[in-house]
């Protein structure tokens, strides 16, 4: 189950005993080494796992964001992390889409309030400064069953303590970490707790048609709104919010349509 993975017996200091009394969560396995904290969780939802139970690894061999390109962090540096979601409710499959915005939501709230920096994001997966660079990554695998949704494995990638010269980056993906925009290095302790306390509390939802009130608070932090936008490489239009499903929205002309998948960047 562990791809070869070492558990850790202490983390940032501490017994894993009392970060686990600490998160409140059913279950949590830390590893300092693992393939992939997604997979971990995958085969602990097979196996019968409480909504809640918690991956951690401070280095993944096999760590991947969405259409398996690949999520690199120093060891030490982030929080890489997957937490099982299991709909209190038979969930509709149309719904998935909503999840990862949902986390986004959660996962902006709860850095901005340990570290006081203003968090955006990026349609449909990224956590990004104003500036567009990139601090976290969400991949949300959804198990889905003749019902809808059996259950959702939540991982995420999130800088904290990377230099400048620890970030993996290029031209159309630059990157940045919690103590490149924060006034004082981060506790990641603190950013953990934070992160989790606020998974936690969507863990046991049904997932549901988002709100108005959350597309009102999604559009406040939404990077793409207003400008022109490629899907896979190619002219899209313009961003114009996203719907109550998920998808993101895009103007061409009077004509809107709906994307649902795919990698969007602001054109050049």
């Amino acid at each position: 189950m562990t791809d070869n993975g070492s558990f850790l017996t202490a983390w940032e200091s501490r017994p894993i005993a009392i970060w686990q009394t600490r998160w409140r969560v059913p279950e949590l396995l830390m590893f300092e080494r693992v393939g992939s904290t997604n997979d971990i969780i995958k085969a602990r939802a097979d196996q019968g796992a409480e909504a809640g139970a918690l991956a951690i690894a401070e280095f993944q061999t096999r760590g991947r964001g969405r259409r398996d390109s690949q999520w690199r962090a120093p060891s030490g540096t982030g929080l890489l992390m997957s937490m099982l979601f299991r709909p209190a409710s038979s969930s509709r499959a149309d719904l998935a889409g909503t999840i990862p915005i949902r986390v986004g939501i959660a996962a902006a709230r709860a850095v901005e309030r340990v570290t006081g920096i203003d968090v955006a994001l990026k349609w449909p997966n990224d956590i990004v400064a104003r500036d567009g660079r990139k601090l976290a990554g969400i991949l949300c695998e959804s198990s889905l069953s003749s019902t809808g949704i059996a259950y959702t494995v939540v991982g995420i990638g999130l800088n904290v303590l990377q230099t400048e010269q620890q970030l993996h980056d290029d031209a159309r993906n630059r990157a940045v970490s919690l103590r490149l925009l924060a006034d004082a290095v981060p506790d990641r302790g603190a950013v953990a707790t934070a992160l989790i306390e606020a998974l936690l509390a969507l863990a046991p939802q049904a997932a549901r048609a988002l709100s108005p009130d959350e597309l009102a608070e999604y559009a406040a932090r939404d990077v793409l709104a207003r400008h022109e936008v490629t899907a896979d490489g190619t002219a899209a239009g313009v961003a114009s919010g996203i719907g109550d499903l998920g998808d993101l929205r895009v103007r061409q002309g009077r004509t809107v349509r709906s994307i649902h998948a795919g990698t969007v960047r602001r054109a050049l």
